[in-house]
């Protein structure tokens, strides 16, 4: 964290408390902020401005070439905020920007609210060179605060240190222990300083009131009366209660009706003198319902099953009379595996839950508390999926009694605790919206009910459009009344200025490209402005679309218009978004070859990791890249017409040799794996490329990488490689005895398994070494390879 927040001091001077700095942005700062178009507006300057993605972003719109908002993650885990800010002082180092690293440091541990408003206004006065007015703010004096509103000890030390600071700045226990005793001791004396006042005030206020008492007249004391007041009589009376004799489907059922009466105007009709509706008879207390041995509670039953797997959890010596909330307490640090299986466990008991739930209101209540606690505790993605998938197969068991109880209860008990959750935890929104469907009748109504009672629960138009683009990916079939609604939230947020938001509406466009190919086909002028969207995301799901509707179905005339959005992602500087369009345009080469050349300027462009992603060589030590997470390797199919048009472009440019992007990118696609109706596809290809390949084989930089691409190559073609041996002998000339050891070294083990493959290679390698003069084998490294093949020859 130093490294990132250790920035050059002197531009931003440190205010006292009470001074002019403000809690909030100025009105000044806000007008400039917003006339940015930055992603998401500030809504809280203490939590926005943390992880420095806006902090970025500010700066790129004044330094476009020098921040490049694809390096930058908007999230809220330490880890980012620590990569972001780190990018940001090697930006500020290099552009000689100087701002105060004790302000940063508190932006970045999210320490107050003062250092975001000193920190934007420092950026606001660099950029623009104006100094932004400030409102005086009224200030409280510290002694006229009453002592027990005053902080102590533990409030000093969980303000001025947080958890992020342990973490990082101060992991160094002796360090810890400094800024700690300094905060005390500071605090100490400031409390010895006031006690030292107020002792000093109430002398002189003792003093002035002695005085005072010698001038003043005094009578005679009044002498107390012995009368007793007469005691006040209180009145008690009895509490009517009324008894539920019904369970929660017959309530819910009597208050649908027509002719019934809502729950809450039962005791105002029972005051009136009215009677209420008489129950069932089989209807009985909701009590004895959950004591029958058939229907358990909520909490019972899933504390049985963590129980029964309570030795795997090391728990046994410590489980309290309530084994679940226990549980829950401890799963942070609990095994993933051990915490997932028990929370898989009360999902196969997901019966009896609905039982729980159809006889007793508090029992859904219960439910949805208890695993939505555990889904937002859970520190592994194991665990948490576990929770949520014992919540969804209680709502299908709930389905397949009551679809009507189960959409109440969800709309009840489940939207309260869900809708806070989906908006604290966006990694978790597809388990908690896969819940939703859960709890939801499988129809097209049902979802569109859903739908608007989510939209109604959420209070906030980007939340909901967040959860419509996962939603669109659990519907199994799209009536008109349900794709209208889709399209409907998708045109509203391409529109919008966030661009996470039209990057949303644009994932929801190939799901519903498969319904209506026509309907998101007439889109097109729409998607078309977005091809010169600065935002990465924007650009690679605009590539996802366009790839859909050419793969969907004939787009007629404007076949070249969507195929031009393509090439717009394919040419995009993101990584990430050339990556996605690589990866959705490669499958439709075979029928668009227009996209071929696009397509291999885009690969050969690629930064080397991204590249080996696409290409199938990923790395298990290689993180992945920001952007990546569903982007799929190229399939094999389109190895041949991408090998092809790199030839062929390279031919078309006049280059000599190849570089190494591109030596990179055939040593890939000619690993394989190859299908055999194009072995005479690559047999002419080998015969247009030797002189590219050999060229590479004499290149100490390049040799070994095209050795190991033309192995697989030749093994696969067998005979078909042989025409291309008169050239390999060109290069075995220009290498011995003269040339590099690492080009000589790697031609020597090339030819050598080559020769271990047997025929027909072994006897073209005996003619190839024999038509060498003798003198030079003799003196090189060839010389071992050449008695091999004589030794294995003569046998």
């Amino acid at each position: 964290l130093q490294s990132a927040t250790a920035l050059h001091g002197g531009g931003m001077p440190a205010e006292p408390p009470g001074s002019v700095s403000a809690a909030r942005l100025g009105r000044e700062e806000l007008k400039w902020l917003q006339s940015l178009d930055l992603s998401y507006s500030v809504k809280n300057v203490r939590r926005d401005f943390a992880n420095g993605f806006l902090i970025a972003e500010i700066f790129s719109r004044y330094y476009v070439h020098d921040v490049e908002m694809h390096s930058y993650d908007n999230g809220q885990s330490l880890q980012r905020k620590l990569d972001n800010w780190a990018l940001l002082s090697k930006f500020f180092a290099k552009k000689g920007i100087k701002l105060d690293r004790g302000v940063i440091n508190d932006v970045v541990h999210s320490k107050s609210c003062e250092a975001p408003a000193q920190l934007i206004s420092a950026i606001y006065t660099l950029l623009t060179g104006r100094q932004p007015k400030r409102r005086e703010i009224a200030t409280v004096d510290p002694a006229s605060i009453p002592s027990y509103a005053r902080p102590n000890e533990t409030s000093l030390l969980r303000s001025n240190i947080t958890l992020s600071e342990e973490q990082t700045l101060l992991q160094d226990r002796d360090t810890h222990a400094s800024k700690a005793g300094a905060i005390l001791e500071e605090h100490h004396a400031a409390t010895r300083t006031q006690l030292q006042e107020a002792a000093l005030a109430s002398k002189l206020a003792t003093s002035y009131r002695a005085v005072a008492s010698q001038r003043v007249m005094r009578g005679t004391h009044k002498p107390m009366t012995q009368e007793t007041a007469a005691p006040i009589p209180v009145t008690f009376q009895d509490v009517k209660v009324r008894p539920v004799e019904r369970n929660i489907a017959q309530l819910r059922a009597n208050r649908d009706s027509p002719t019934s009466t809502r729950a809450r105007g039962l005791d105002r009709q029972e005051a009136a003198g009215q009677t209420s509706v008489a129950p069932t008879p089989s209807s009985g207390d909701e009590r004895e319902l959950l004591t029958q041995p058939h229907v358990r509670g909520v909490l019972t039953i899933l504390s049985e099953h963590v129980t029964a797997v309570a030795p795997h959890l090391n728990l046994t010596d410590r489980l309290a009379a309530d084994p679940f909330n226990d549980f829950l307490k401890r799963l942070p640090t609990l095994e993933s595996a051990a915490a997932a299986s028990a929370l898989s466990a009360a999902g196969a008991d997901a019966d009896s839950l609905a039982a729980a739930c159809a006889a007793s209101p508090h029992e859904a209540w219960a439910l949805f508390h208890l695993l939505v606690s555990a889904i937002a505790s859970a520190e592994h993605p194991a665990a948490a999926a576990a929770a949520a998938d014992t919540l969804a197969a209680t709502g299908r068991a709930l389905l397949s009694r009551d679809a009507t109880t189960a959409g109440q209860l969800l709309a009840d008990f489940g939207f309260p605790v869900l809708v806070p959750l989906l908006k604290a935890a966006p990694h978790h929104a597809t388990l908690l919206l896969e819940v939703v469907y859960a709890f939801t009748a499988p129809t097209d109504d049902g979802h569109i009910g859903t739908l608007k009672l989510l939209h109604d629960a959420l209070c906030d138009q980007q939340a909901f459009l967040f959860c419509l683009a996962k939603l669109v990916r659990l519907e199994k079939s799209f009536s008109d009344e349900l794709l209208d609604l889709y399209v409907y939230y998708a045109v509203i947020a391409l529109s919008m200025p966030s661009a996470r938001v039209r990057a949303s509406a644009l994932s929801m466009l190939p799901v519903l490209c498969g319904s209506s190919h026509a309907l998101v086909l007439d889109m097109l002028p729409r998607l078309q402005v977005l091809v010169e969207d600065s935002w990465w995301e924007v650009r690679a799901q605009l590539a996802r679309v366009a790839a859909a509707l050419l793969s969907g179905g004939d787009c007629g005339p404007l076949t070249a218009s969507v195929t031009g959005v393509l090439c717009s992602s394919l040419g995009c500087r993101s990584p990430a978004a050339q990556a996605t369009a690589l990866s959705v345009a490669s499958p439709l080469l075979a029928d668009l070859p227009s996209l071929t050349t696009p397509c291999v300027t885009a690969l050969v462009a690629l930064p080397p990791q991204q590249r080996a992603l696409l290409l199938g060589q990923k790395c298990d030590t290689m993180p992945l890249p920001v952007g990546f997470e569903d982007v799929s390797p190229l399939p094999a199919g389109s190895y041949l017409p991408i090998a092809v048009e790199l030839i062929a472009s390279a031919k078309a440019s006049a280059l000599d040799r190849l570089g190494r992007s591109q030596v990179e990118v055939l040593a890939a696609l000619c690993s394989g794996p190859f299908d055999a109706n194009d072995e005479d596809a690559w047999r002419t290809w080998l015969a247009e490329a030797k002189d590219y390949c050999c060229a590479a084989l004499c290149d100490e930089k390049l040799c070994e990488l095209m050795a190991t691409a033309l192995l697989p190559l030749f093994t696969f073609l067998g005979e078909g490689s042989l025409p291309s041996f008169p050239t390999l002998l060109s290069s075995l000339r220009i290498l011995f005895p003269e040339g590099a050891a690492a080009c000589q070294e790697a031609m020597v083990e090339f030819l050598d398994r080559l020769f271990d493959s047997g025929a027909p290679f072994a006897a073209a390698i005996a003619s190839l070494v024999g038509g060498l003069d003798r003198d030079l084998v003799k003196t090189s490294a060839l010389s071992r390879l050449v008695e091999r093949v004589e030794r294995e020859t003569s046998k």
